[in-house]
């Protein structure tokens, strides 16, 4: 690490170590937060990652890594990743958290078709750009093939 970028991180970890002393103190004031409330929400979050979700996603990574063929992995993992990022980003959208009655605005769309939309597209482009690799890679290995029996008639025919 050169001085300048040793100084930047440090520079950094001393702005975060403030911001996070912030947040304490003002949890822990009682006028501005509520710390029994954050606790529970914040060990149950801690619960619910580690009981729930991490293991969820790994049995379905492991399971759907299994079962689509090892050149198409990539896309499906990262179509996977963004479609559950999507999901959980538009969750609060869906269930209408915010929505008031008296005003129109406040989270006027349907989210769900939305949400949709954007995982039917998402899946459309990983399928397209699977099918072009499935493409060029059968195109690339029939000219191989076509300039290996070239090269072998070459080799029989040749004294």
């Amino acid at each position: 690490m050169t001085g300048s970028s040793r100084r930047l991180f440090w520079a950094g970890q001393t702005a975060g170590v403030a911001i996070i002393a912030i947040g304490i103190r003002g949890l822990l004031d009682e006028r501005l937060g509520q710390p029994a409330s954050f606790a529970r929400f914040f060990l149950g979050g801690v619960i619910a990652h580690d009981v729930i979700l991490a293991p969820l996603v790994f049995v379905t990574a492991w399971l759907v890594k299994r079962l689509v063929p090892a050149w198409t992995w990539p896309a499906v993992r990262n179509a996977m990743f963004v479609s559950v990022t999507v999901a959980l980003f538009s969750y609060p959208f869906i269930r209408g958290f915010g929505r008031r009655p008296t005003n129109d605005t406040v989270v006027p769309r349907d989210y769900a078709q939305g949400l949709l939309v954007v995982i039917g597209l998402t899946w459309l482009v990983t399928g397209a750009w699977l099918a072009f690799r499935r493409m060029r890679g059968q195109e690339s290995s029939a000219e191989a093939e076509g300039s290996d029996e070239s090269d072998s008639t070459a080799r029989i025919s040749s004294p």
